[in-house]
């Protein structure tokens, strides 16, 4: 019974998780030209397929378009660190490793929250009394920001949840399936009426 209420305890703790990550990647950050980002943004078929692989959002610029990118970065990076030097890393507390980990994090943050910006600088509006310049710096921090708080809601979700971060990936991936499924739609319909006009 107690294990029964502790699956549905932590089952609710997830979609409660994914709840603030799905509002998250739809909070568009104020300081861009949404339209003009997006288009883009769209552009690049690459940076759409690795936001939907790392649970992010780029087709538009939100709080939560990192999605976890550079939490899985930093900790393939460790892993392969700790595998060419264990003798380096056996010294280390577990406590110091996850420090390291989060500084190696919000590195990676940065400076995927600056790629983006510069990918749309364009975009970036002046608003009222701060310039663009403010904007643009505005925008890098909003991103790294919102990166830094989805590795904290999957560590949330590690403690209390189910599926660890690997589970605020799941939405993003139905929409792969989604568009691979549209795909092959469009080719299987394509050839069938190439076959239909050679008969004829």
């Amino acid at each position: 019974m107690n294990n029964k209420r502790d699956l549905i305890r932590r089952c609710m703790w997830s979609i409660f998780i994914l709840l603030i990550v799905e509002v998250g990647r739809q909070l568009v950050i104020p300081v861009v030209d949404i339209s003009s980002a997006e288009a883009l943004l769209q552009k690049n078929r690459a940076l759409q397929f690795f936001g939907y692989a790392t649970g992010g959002q780029m087709s538009v610029p939100t709080l939560f378009s990192l999605g976890i990118a550079p939490y899985m970065t930093s900790k393939i990076l460790w892993s392969v660190f700790t595998m060419v030097n264990p003798e380096g890393t056996q010294h280390l507390t577990e406590r110091t490793s996850n420090v390291i980990q989060r500084c190696l994090t919000l590195a990676f943050a940065l400076a995927q929250a600056l790629q983006m910006a510069l990918m749309i600088q364009k975009t970036v509006k002046p608003v009222t009394i701060i310039s663009q310049f403010d904007s643009l710096l505005i925008l890098v921090f909003t991103l790294t920001a919102g990166a830094m708080l989805v590795v904290w809601l999957a560590d949330v979700n590690t403690g209390r949840g189910i599926g660890g971060a690997v589970l605020l990936i799941v939405p993003t991936l139905f929409k792969i399936y989604r568009i691979c499924w549209k795909t092959v739609l469009i080719v299987t319909t394509t050839s069938s009426l190439r076959r239909r006009v050679r008969q004829r």
